[in-house]
């Protein structure tokens, strides 16, 4: 059967032919991915992944994947010690988009009680948009499908115990008692601007503190969430819980 194109669509067609373009293609939707997390951290690893499950809903476009990525993960310490603070990373390849790399942090060393406990799980669950572009120079092209089996492995890279003693390197790990050096004595002055001038000088010396360059994490991590915090709670509410975090940090000096 003999299909006649329109005059526009004949145009267009002749267009592309000449300057070697494609028809962009419409979103696809392929089926959704759902993956089991597969533990490679070393086998003395204090921490053991006890379950984990990730999901991909992916939507293709003519030269961008958008992905929307939902996890599951439970940690369980293994170890007879209990954890102050620790570092895990998360790799992972669905079938668009190229591999993705995640790496979750969390230091409790501002916490009163630990709950990280010898034979205790804790839960890592959350969701995030995902968008990669994969194209090349002369124009748009289709994403290609992964050929591989896809995976998604966690790996526990480093790990601190209230006793001081730690598992693993990492770059975060090396610089943890520098970084919460530099916390508490952030934390010291915000007490004392609260104290000496009230909310307005409490609001004056965060406004310095986060125009100061800042290289450690964890510092640069409390004061955004300091800044957060105050505007939600309010100073006075704000300062007894900055009270708190600092006796909890010199009890846990206490028992390194």
């Amino acid at each position: 059967m003999r299909v006649s194109l329109s005059p526009n669509a004949n145009i267009i067609a002749a267009l592309l032919f000449l300057t070697g373009m494609s028809l962009p293609a419409c979103a696809q939707t392929p089926d959704d991915l759902l993956l089991d997390v597969k533990d490679v951290s070393a086998p003395d690893s204090p921490i053991k992944l006890a379950a984990g499950r990730v999901s991909f809903k992916q939507e293709i476009h003519s030269y961008r994947v958008n992905s929307a990525i939902a996890r599951h993960l439970e940690l369980a310490n293994v170890s007879s010690k209990t954890i102050l603070a620790y570092e895990v990373s998360f790799y992972a390849i669905p079938l668009y988009g190229g591999a993705l790399l995640r790496v979750d942090r969390r230091d409790m060393f501002f916490t009163e009680k630990l709950t990280f406990v010898p034979g205790f799980r804790e839960s890592l669950d959350d969701d995030w948009p995902e968008s990669r572009e994969q194209g090349s120079g002369e124009g748009p092209t289709i994403p290609k499908k992964y050929t591989g089996t896809p995976k998604a492995e966690l790996k526990v890279v480093f790990v601190e115990f209230d006793d001081g003693s730690t598992y693993g390197t990492s770059d975060w790990g090396k610089h943890l008692s520098e970084g919460r050096a530099a916390t508490i004595g952030w934390i010291v002055e915000f007490i004392h601007a609260f104290e000496s001038g009230g909310d307005g000088e409490l609001r004056t010396t965060l406004t310095k503190a986060l125009a100061l360059p800042e290289d450690l994490e964890i510092t640069r991590d409390y004061l955004r969430m300091f800044d957060y915090n105050l505007k939600s709670d309010g100073a006075g509410k704000l300062i007894a819980k900055t009270k708190d975090r600092l006796r909890a940090a010199q009890e846990h000096v206490n028992m390194m």
